[in-house]
């Protein structure tokens, strides 16, 4: 596997090269620091490859090579001042043509707002076309890249994907949506695609509704609708040569980047239509067996992105989203979760948390309550009150914001 990492400061570059090359020994990977040499080629490339494709009536943009092409992780600083030939080009210019003109599978924005560590609304940003935004000090974090041990208490966010993992699902997505388009089931609105159930189509938030299409009901849009006239899928202008062209790699592209940041950010965010693995055992307590009820470490082990026990819930008839692909940890209906059997059985039990555990955001596992602190994040629903560890670093505090959210 091929990391790329682009930053105009060479310094800081090849510093996060050796980190990297530290926490991912032995992971068949390779990290590649850019030279500010290289980051202007591979810009002039994206740059001649859309314009090729805009100007000519077949559509090849593949003119010219690219190292992209065969880059599974691209990790690009938000501001790329000090190249020798550009001026204040930045990360979301790259990650708009990288996305669309190569091959590259997970594209990672660094910086974007260095004085915010933890984004307390949990919205993220759903608006860029990067696949995740975090800011440098977390670059070789082992929990970013690998499902591995972690010290009690610490950091790492629960939206976070696995990296190497990351790549792999993307380039599955991608062939799994050519392969769709390419049959006549092409025009099958995105939430039947799914599997969405009439009861979980409702519960979709208008948000969720308008990030599919302006004006198309969401119960209606396809793929092949979502990159119409939509600027959060695609640029209005290459959408138009995209769809008129009919080109099926690049509408797999988009659909595979920007489908999966709706799926995280608007559906299963919110943990109302779409709920993972951890979330329903803190709603739903009775699915920890009787003698694991105390034990913080098997609540914990639901937390793993790989590996969770997934059988827990298997008996009280919850049904698990079958797309593997389209994320990377168990995830389950929430209508499926609120048969009359199950919340009779949850009225019932009243000790199946002894220890008061509930879910940290910020670290991925379980803590006492007592010991955690309380936000409201930004998805207005019955779901949005979460819990953080205020953890802290050797370096100093993990930096939380909006602050205005403790105190709703």
């Amino acid at each position: 596997m091929k990391v790329c990492v682009w930053d105009d400061d060479a310094d800081a570059a090849n510093e996060w090269k050796t980190q990297l090359d530290a926490v991912l020994n032995g992971c068949n990977t390779r990290v590649h620091a850019a030279t500010a040499e290289e980051i202007e080629q591979e810009i002039h490339v994206l740059h001649e490859r859309r314009k090729s494709y805009v100007e000519s009536d077949g559509g090849e943009d593949h003119g010219i090579g690219s190292e992209l092409d065969d880059t599974d992780i691209l990790i690009v600083d938000n501001d790329l001042f000090d190249l020798p030939h550009l001026n204040d080009l930045s990360a979301e210019t790259v990650a708009n043509r990288a996305g669309l003109y190569t091959d590259c599978a997970s594209i990672i924005v660094l910086n974007l707002n260095p004085d915010l560590d933890f984004d307390l609304t949990l919205l993220g940003h759903p608006e860029s076309k990067a696949d995740l935004h975090i800011n440098d000090k977390f670059v070789a974090d082992p929990g970013l890249w690998l499902q591995c041990p972690r010290a009690e208490g610490a950091f790492r966010p629960w939206h976070w994907p696995l990296l190497l993992s990351a790549a792999n699902l993307y380039r599955s997505k991608v062939d799994e949506l050519v392969k769709l388009l390419e049959t006549e089931d092409r025009d099958r609105p995105i939430l039947d695609y799914f599997g969405f159930s009439g009861d979980s189509k409702r519960r979709l938030s208008r948000s969720a509704r308008a990030f599919l299409h302006p004006r198309i009901p969401a119960e209606e849009t396809s793929f092949m609708d979502f990159i119409h006239d939509n600027a959060k899928a695609v640029n209005l202008l290459d959408g138009k040569l995209i769809l008129g062209r009919k080109d099926l790699r690049k509408i797999a592209r988009i659909g595979a980047r920007r489908i999966s940041k709706w799926l995280g950010r608007y559906v299963l965010g919110p943990q109302d239509v779409l709920m993972d693995l951890p979330h329903l055992v803190e709603k739903l307590p009775f699915v920890i067996p009787t003698d694991k009820q105390k034990c913080g470490e098997f609540w914990n082990s639901c937390a793993k992105l790989k590996g969770a026990p997934v059988e827990l819930v298997e008996e009280f008839g919850i049904e698990q989203f079958q797309m593997a692909d389209w994320f990377d940890r168990p995830v389950y209906w929430t209508d499926e979760m609120e048969t009359e059997e199950n919340l009779e059985i949850l009225f019932e039990t009243t000790d199946a948390n002894p220890e008061e555990l509930v879910f940290c955001e910020d670290s991925s596992a379980f803590h006492r309550a007592d010991d955690c602190d309380q936000f409201v994040a930004a998805y207005n629903s019955i779901s949005d009150r979460r819990f953080i560890r205020w953890l802290k670093e050797k370096d100093g505090a993990i930096r939380y914001g909006p602050q205005s959210r403790l105190a709703m």
